[in-house]
């Protein structure tokens, strides 16, 4: 810049052709430098400048120096390259016309030999495809492409199979390969791609690097586009070492932040954090370099939203995403649309609703013009998750009509980029699998059961083939959520498909559990859940499925009890009691007393045990105390019904409020309350059994009150319970044909009050 500086850029009318030529090479100079910095503007002058200079060059003497016209295409190729950055595409369709126009006589006057500036030439033509595509022109486009082709092959005819002509070509197959991308064709890509690499095999030169880079970089991309993340990994990782030789750092960039991609879609957290790491370790010179480093950004994003790190997810998404938008990259529209996914879903793990909503529409809002006409599966796939998520926000506020829409929308878009991407990509095919689910959740709270019922054998359909596809722990997890739909709303309408889909289930929920070592207490959960709506409705048809199921669960449950583990102790025991009750409730109900007896009995034990080994630890021994209390009132009920052995019943009731008063200052008012209901209701059936009616009656007076404390904290399901056990208590008395007539009339008032609960 500061020997420019030393010659005027004035009148050169007075100069000589020699010093006009200098004059020439420096602006050039300086506005190549110049559009290195990202300085267009600046750059446009002095390659303006160059042009003019090198025009009056060839007035003058009146010949087309091969030297000046070379440099006349390379100007006007950097001016078009200027204007396309710029947004100004018109002026770079012009630059680059008249770029191409003096590369052709440069040939024509070599009798296309000189092929030294092959690849300038090819750049030229590269950047005016990628203006007419700007414009939409996909005609003038293919024609170019053809063009390119014709070009070589003139060369070729000329003087042979030269290293740069197969360098040529290799770029050609390359472009024509990204443009196959951005149309779907992967598999015509792909074929471009493998004969793109195997040309530039053969010339084995140094400087083939970079180019060999950009290849495996671009068909990484095509296998994310189609799913195929074995073949993903090892063309990336490839593209990374590759470009890290090559000093290639937007190829570099962009192949660590989609290996990235890939590992966040395979939920390997680790790996993914990785290469958005390394992405955002390496220094920028550019404004590809820049972008990238943005999406790696928006990546970090993601995984610490799946570690349920979500402040600092949205932390990163408010100060990215803006700049983002500003970007003219290809791949902008997907990160803007990845970025706006995370940010709403962050929100609504912090329980912020309405912002979460606001910020899916505003995804949605961005994306809807995109989206219309696109065939990009990956588009495609965020926007589908833009509505998935808005929908369950819906779901959650009982908003059903709202949330069965969402979801709708969100399958179209879904299944549209499972078409586009050939099929084969298992992380949209599980988005598809859940969204049919959520579809049927939402049909069957309206009511529209039969259409809920074929919407989730869709569910599992796909869930199947997912898991068969990839195996992976996640999509285990979408696939048992789908047959523990199927199992819910079928069980009323086809016992036998219910069967089937529950035996799967069994066989996913284990795999799944033996994975963590029963260690992920919400699974177990779910499994436990489960099997108690099996034991309501099927018990009959799957009592033998069922105890094995319970008993693998206790036995799963005790090993973690007994020795030390990362597992939170107070929900394990509370899970523990729970399988207890309902093998215990089995046995009872297939006419099993002794084993439903010796089931109560053994956990009670394990609890004796485990009190003394955490005698020291107040925490464990409250957990204890409320494990022992639930299975104290199952042993009551059982002794009661099965014997009636009052003395057990009488001494079960009373070790129960002497554990209420030894816990009650440490519990908070629902549980307090809920336990003493359950005290209570043990004394109403005992003084009934014993027809003590008065005391059964005050009893329940007493249960009534207390359910009114359960009414202000909406604990519906527990008020349920007690109303179904009241009702039956007080017909057992109204059916006693012994009762004073004053007395039946009280209870039946109390059975019209049992009856008007909340």
């Amino acid at each position: 810049s500061n020997n420019a500086l030393a010659y005027s850029l004035g009148d050169e009318r007075d100069l000589d052709t020699t010093i006009m030529f200098r004059k020439a090479l420096i602006a050039a100079h300086v506005g190549e430098r110049l559009y290195s910095k990202n300085m267009f503007d600046d750059s446009i002058k002095y390659l303006d400048r160059a042009g003019v200079l090198y025009r009056e060059i060839i007035n003058r003497s009146g010949w087309y120096y091969l030297g000046v016209l070379n440099s006349l295409g390379k100007v006007f190729r950097l001016l078009g390259a200027c204007y396309i950055k710029l947004g100004r595409i018109k002026d770079s369709i012009s630059a680059l016309t008249t770029s191409m126009e003096f590369y052709r006589l440069y040939l024509d006057y070599s009798k296309f030999r000189a092929v030294d500036k092959l690849d300038d030439i090819i750049d030229s033509l590269e950047l005016l495809s990628e203006a007419y595509y700007i414009l939409g022109k996909e005609k003038t486009v293919y024609s170019l492409l053809d063009d390119s082709y014709k070009l070589l092959q003139k060369i070729r005819n000329s003087i042979g199979d030269d290293p740069r002509v197969l360098r040529g070509y290799a770029r050609v197959f390359l472009r024509d390969a990204y443009l196959r991308t951005l149309k779907n064709d992967y598999d015509g890509a792909l074929d471009k791609l493998e004969k793109a690499l195997k040309l530039v095999e053969e010339l084995r030169g140094e400087g083939e690097l970079f180019l060999k880079a950009r290849i495996h970089s671009l068909m990484g991309e095509v296998f994310l586009r189609i799913g195929d993340y074995d073949n993903l990994q090892s063309k990336l990782r490839e593209a990374v070492d590759l470009s890290e030789k090559s000093a290639d750092r937007e190829t570099f960039l962009k192949s660590s932040v989609l290996l990235g991609e890939a590992h966040i879609r395979l939920d390997q957290l680790d790996e993914a954090r990785y290469w958005y790491s390394k992405a955002l370790e390496a220094q920028s010179n550019s404004n590809g370099t820049f972008f990238w480093k943005k999406c790696a950004e928006i990546g970090i994003a993601n995984v610490l939203l799946e570690e349920k790190r979500s402040e600092e997810a949205i932390q990163i998404i408010e100060r990215v995403l803006e700049e983002l938008k500003k970007s003219e990259e290809y791949f902008r529209d997907y990160f803007v649309g990845r970025g706006y996914v995370i940010h709403g879903k962050s929100l609504s793990n912090l329980k912020e609703f309405e912002k979460a909503k606001e910020v899916f529409w505003r995804g949605i809002s961005f994306l809807r013009t995109r989206v219309e006409e696109s065939t990009d599966p990956l588009l495609l796939t965020v926007y589908a998750q833009l509505f998935y998520n808005l929908g369950k926000i819906h779901l959650k506020q009982r908003e059903l009509d709202v949330a069965y829409g969402n979801f709708r929308t969100a399958l179209d878009y879904a299944l549209k980029a499972f078409y586009f991407g050939k099929s084969r990509d298992s992380y949209v095919l599980g988005l598809i699998t859940m969204t049919r689910t959520n579809i049927a959740r939402s049909l069957y709270k309206l009511g529209r059961k039969e259409e809920a019922a074929k919407i989730i054998r869709e569910a599992v359909q796909s869930g199947e083939e997912l898991v068969s596809i990839m195996p992976i722990r996640k999509y285990k997890i979408y696939y048992s959520r789908a047959l523990q739909e199927a199992c819910i709303m079928n069980m009323l309408v086809d016992k036998e498909l219910t069967k089937e889909y529950y035996k799967r289930y069994r066989v996913v929920m284990r795999e799944l559990l033996d994975e963590v070592e029963w260690q992920d207490l919400q699974l177990v959960n779910f499994y436990v859940n489960i099997a108690e709506e099996m034991k309501k409705h099927l018990l009959n048809e799957l009592a033998t499925e069922l105890l094995e199921d319970f008993q693998i669960i206790v036995t799963k449950l005790k090993e973690l009890m007994l020795r030390d583990t990362d597992t939170e102790f107070s929900p394990l025991l509370k899970t523990f009691s729970r399988t207890i009750i309902l093998k215990s409730d089995t046995l009872w109900k297939k006419a099993r007393f002794s084993d439903a007896y010796a089931n109560v009995e053994e956990a009670l034990m394990i609890l004796k045990s485990l009190e003394e080994k955490y005698s020291e630890d107040p925490e464990k021994l409250l957990a204890i105390s409320l494990a022992r209390f639930d299975l104290l009132t199952m042993k009551a009920i059982m002794r009661y019904f099965g014997e009636g052995d009052v003395d057990t019943m009488r001494s079960c009731i009373e070790e129960c409020y002497n554990i209420i008063e030894s816990v009650k200052s440490r519990i908070d008012e629902r549980t307090h309350t809920r336990m003493l209901c359950d005290a209570t209701i043990l004394e109403a059936r005992l003084y009934a059994f014993l027809h003590n009616y008065e005391a059964t009656k005050e009893k329940i007076n007493e249960v009534l009150e207390r359910i009114k404390i359960l009414a202000k904290v909406g604990d519906r399901a527990r008020i349920q319970k007690y109303k179904k056990i009241l009702r039956k208590i007080i017909r057992y008395v109204l059916s006693d044909r012994k009762i004073e007539p004053s007395l039946k009339g009280e209870y039946r008032d109390l059975l019209n009050r049992v009856n008007t609960l909340p």
